[in-house]
């Protein structure tokens, strides 16, 4: 992913000591916004939350290639609140965000964050410990989906299953008889 960063962001990472800290975003149907800073920053118009709920953003892995890429990002000390919108079901496909941002010496944020990772929720395991709860999130690129048959057809029928009404496809098989999708090799 190409990354732009902003002259203050330059002059910060240059400096022989930097800080630097992550915001997450987890687009349920209210967004989570969490920190593994110390305390609540504030950025965009978003409060993200400190705690210790963000526990590890594994490494993002990235290449030239067009590839479903991802990672994993881990929760700790998750909340009842947390667990029922993951035990919910509403979790798969959600958008995650992490952005790493910049801090000076005195701790006031300088400039915007830089995205370093922007996904999709894939699958999610919740570990239930003595005294705490941990959730495990994967998260893959919007790549990932790129071989998945989604099993609709041009067909009438099929177009009917979801749309009664609807005989837009009736003459799909007549317009084009080598219709070819995804991948061709």
């Amino acid at each position: 992913m190409t990354r732009t960063l902003t002259a203050a962001v330059l002059t910060e990472i240059a400096k022989p000591a930097i800080v630097t800290k992550l915001l997450v975003e987890i687009h349920f149907a209210t967004p989570v916004y969490l920190t593994n800073h110390t305390r609540a920053v504030t950025w965009g118009g978003n409060t993200y939350q400190p705690g210790g709920g963000l526990l590890r953003v594994e490494a993002v892995k990235e290449s030239a290639d067009v590839r479903a890429g991802g990672f994993n990002l881990t929760l700790t000390g998750v909340s009842a609140t947390y667990r029922a919108l993951f035990l919910a079901g509403d979790t798969t496909d959600r958008r995650v965000v992490v952005r790493r941002v910049f801090f000076d010496a005195a701790d006031a944020l300088i400039a915007d964050p830089v995205v370093i990772a922007d996904g999709n929720i894939a699958g999610y395991r919740i570990k239930e410990e003595a005294a705490t709860s941990v959730v495990e999130v994967e998260v893959a690129s919007h790549w990932a989906d790129f071989d998945k048959v989604a099993g609709r057809r041009t067909t009438v029928h099929s177009q009917q299953l979801h749309f009664p009404n609807d005989t837009g496809f009736r003459w799909a098989a007549d317009a084009v008889k080598d219709l070819l999708w995804g991948r061709t090799a």
